[in-house]
């Protein structure tokens, strides 16, 4: 039986989460696996199967898996972060990893160990899954999963690039993101594959629990994501004020950085705009709505596009990497922001189309070659 060794900074709500936890329904018995957070946090944590072994390193690690707010509890931490920021934009994010695993035992004896996340930027002191699979596990085998535009998130470098050439495997969440991924790095198409997310086979359960009731007197669209720049939400609020239309509600499920400025953005649209807050289960929303926007700006291959589609919901979404892959007929992508106004200007009333049934097979067996 393979031992198999996941990192993740932590379980909060977040579409890397949610993939990873999705991952380890599956797959909780197909191995021995090991999921060693650096903060034993989030929404999420209680839906890993009890099969799975949860393990944390050395306590200074949790400065890589809390919020800054929870993070200012633990004064100490808070100022050894404050620290590893600076030395990192110094000098780089792998040195400071270093530093603060200084007193970090090597793990070992996994057949297999997997940075579930992308590497941030080489001088951003974040994330640092990456770093600690290559620097502090011993395992015949290390993968880094990529759930970005590698050409477009911001950590695109020569130095990341050199890193990533330091894994076995590089799995990328869609074929568009591994072709994009092989170029902008200059890797090796050998050890590049692709390795889809796993679906959650439950949505549609879950949006039975938590059943949501909207005015139908409206055009009911949905948004489900972080606030934070990169999901475009500002746009399409601006699109929804130009395009006039007082008979479309626009519901935001998330939290983020951006939610004072948002709210504050919207608040001349009225009760046009609804600020849900965070939810570990969306999807009675999803199942009401009559469209899902994803205004990103850039995106990998995000998992709410496959819920959509469980629950018979069209998809409003720019074009981004994985639109035009895992999108499908009925759907509408579009290319700039400002063609969203046009959009919305000519909605109308969705039908709901027939519910698509879901497996994780291909998955699995993707998972399996690596």
């Amino acid at each position: 039986m393979k031992k198999i060794l996941i990192v993740n900074n932590n379980l909060d709500i977040g579409g890397i989460q949610k993939s990873l936890v999705n991952l380890l329904r599956q797959l909780g018995g197909e191995g021995e696996i090991t999921l060693l957070l650096f903060s034993p946090s989030g929404a999420l944590l209680d839906k890993v199967p009890e099969q799975v072994k949860i393990i944390t390193p050395q306590n200074c690690y949790r400065i890589l898996g809390l919020s800054r707010n929870e993070l200012k509890k633990y004064p100490l931490l808070y100022m050894l972060k404050g620290f590893l920021v600076k030395y990192a934009a110094v000098f780089s994010r792998r040195g400071a990893m270093k530093l603060l695993g200084l007193l970090q035992k090597p793990l070992g004896g996994y057949d297999m160990a997997i940075s579930y996340s992308h590497l941030p930027h080489h001088k951003s002191f974040a994330n640092g899954c990456g770093d600690f699979v290559l620097d502090k596990v011993q395992a015949a085998k290390k993968v880094c999963f990529v759930h970005c535009d590698y050409s477009r998130a911001g950590s695109n470098s020569a130095q990341n690039s050199a890193q990533y050439r330091e894994f076995d495997k590089i799995a990328c969440c869609s074929e568009g993101v591994a072709q994009v991924f092989v170029k902008a790095a200059r890797a090796e198409k050998s050890r590049v594959c692709t390795v889809r997310n796993f679906f959650d086979l439950t949505v549609t359960e879950q949006a039975r629990k938590a059943p949501c009731t909207m005015d139908e007197s409206y055009i009911n669209i949905l948004t489900v994501a972080r606030l934070s720049p990169e999901k475009g939400i500002a746009d399409a609020l601006c699109a929804l004020k130009d395009a006039g239309r007082q008979d479309i509600r626009y519901t935001i499920i998330g939290d983020g950085p951006e939610k004072s400025r948002l709210m504050a953005q919207a608040a001349p649209l009225g009760d046009r705009v609804i600020f849900a807050g965070e939810s570990s289960n969306p999807y009675g929303y999803m199942a009401a709505a009559d469209y899902l926007l994803v205004p990103s700006l850039h995106e990998a291959a995000p998992m709410v596009f496959d819920e959509a589609r469980a629950l018979a919901l069209p998809v409003i979404s720019t074009d981004t990497l994985s639109a035009r892959e895992l999108l499908s007929d009925g759907d509408i992508i579009y290319t700039h922001p400002k063609q969203l106004q046009g959009i919305l200007h000519g909605l109308h009333k969705s039908v709901k189309r027939p519910r698509t049934l879901q497996d994780n097979n291909m998955q699995t067996e993707q998972f399996k070659a690596l």
